[in-house]
């Protein structure tokens, strides 16, 4: 038996913010783009199971006339296996998508970092990571209201760290590693165009 959980009042924020922290853990580790269907995955929790696993134990259950009986753990678990279900919290599509939204600011500070720490080439790999998003967001629309606000500030963040690539390819050799952070931080982003209408 399985039941699916929805509520018209979710924390629809914390959802988006577990969105981004399980993203951005995934790509930290293998520099993949964690699926809705994944996370989904990780909402689906088994009820009516025991808990008491010590051997020799007393379990007090109630049989058809509410009478009480004793019987060990063994029977005990023949009798609630076929009470056994399923919960599934239902990850709405627009929530995960918001949630990736958000990555990409993580990702944006962490494209920066890079080359704080000297790691252009994790600078490189980051931006076309973001890019790619960025053109899965254009394909998708505006959806909800607040998706527009999410592709106008993921163009943004998109922006800084094509801006930061092109500086170091441009002028990489004239600037220190250690200081390449420094420079950009300090540059005024110019080349944002404000006519795409996301507001």
């Amino acid at each position: 038996m399985e039941r699916i959980l929805t509520s018209t009042v979710r924390p629809i924020l914390q959802m988006q913010e577990f969105i981004e922290a399980v993203t951005f853990y995934h790509y930290l580790k293998s520099n993949v783009l964690e699926s809705w269907i994944s996370i989904q995955k990780d909402f689906v929790y088994n009820v009516g199971e025991s808990t008491n696993e010590q051997d020799g134990a007393e379990i007090k259950a109630f049989d058809e006339n509410k009478q009480e009986k004793e019987c060990t753990p063994k029977e005990s678990a023949i009798e609630t296996s076929s009470e056994k279900s399923h919960i599934t919290t239902l990850l709405i599509p627009t929530d995960y998508f918001l949630g990736i939204g958000d990555l990409t600011g993580e990702l944006m500070r962490k494209c920066i970092n890079n080359l704080g720490s000297g790691n252009i080439e994790g600078c490189y790999q980051t931006s076309a990571f973001v890019r790619e998003i960025y053109k899965g967001f254009l394909s998708i629309g505006n959806v909800a209201k607040e998706m527009s606000r999410k592709v106008y500030t993921l163009r943004q963040s998109l922006s800084k760290m094509e801006n930061a690539c092109y500086t170091i390819h441009v002028r990489g050799s004239e600037i220190p590693k250690h200081m390449l952070a420094d420079v950009l931080c300090s540059s005024h982003d110019d080349m944002m165009d404000e006519d795409e209408g996301f507001y």
